[in-house]
């Protein structure tokens, strides 16, 4: 049996519905003819776009974002002779990893990890934005909103980010959420410019 794939999820969420690929498109700040595409499985769904879609489509972005990142490594290991083995270590490993990452730290604690985590990356600037950026105090469930800029050559893969994710986690205790500067969404990016706080990086560069 053929399972449903990220784009015929998205579609099916967004007939049920009743909604335009055109209203969608333009409430997300995304194109209504590449949206079109993803749906059809002719292209790759970008993923600063599967939180806004979560939202529009009112469903859980955890079962989303699953969805999308398990089709992800799906298409990287399924040729692969070893694929079971794969998996099974990568299971072994989040789980060995995990255990005990979430914890309380205060803000400025957390953006000296931060600080001190970017320190070898390739990265040239990190912004906190959204509720972590503009609250002074912070409640125990807030996630991370990290923007970064990278250093060229960018040769960052999905997985890359998605290590870099986890590893931030790991270093502040919350739920961190890393987009690179760029591709935001058009309907947030001025209320990012307005609210973020650099972290990491000159100002003057």
């Amino acid at each position: 049996m053929k399972s449903q794939t990220f784009g015929e999820k998205i579609k099916e969420l967004r007939v049920d519905l009743n909604y335009s690929l055109k209203w969608v498109g333009n409430t997300i700040g995304y194109s209504p003819k590449l949206l079109s595409k993803i749906e059809k499985n002719e292209k790759k769904a970008p993923e600063q776009i599967i939180k806004a879609l979560s939202k529009i489509y009112k469903i859980p972005y955890k079962d989303l974002v699953t969805k999308y990142l398990s089709e992800e490594i799906y298409y990287q290991i399924r040729s692969c002779e070893y694929a079971d083995e794969v998996l099974n270590i990568v299971k072994r490993r989040l789980k060995k990893e995990g255990e005990g990452t979430q914890r309380e730290e205060t803000k400025e604690k957390i953006i000296e990890s931060i600080k001190t985590y970017f320190s070898d990356k390739p990265i040239e600037k990190a912004w906190i934005f959204g509720s972590f950026a503009r609250n002074a105090s912070i409640s125990k469930d807030s996630d991370i909103d990290i923007m970064v800029v990278f250093k060229k050559p960018n040769k960052i893969s999905l997985f890359d980010l998605i290590q870099m994710k986890k590893e931030l986690t790991q270093k502040t205790g919350r739920a961190v959420d890393l987009i690179e500067e760029g591709q935001e969404l058009s309907s947030f990016r001025d209320t990012i410019k307005k609210e973020r706080r650099l972290v990491y990086g000159s100002k003057t560069n």
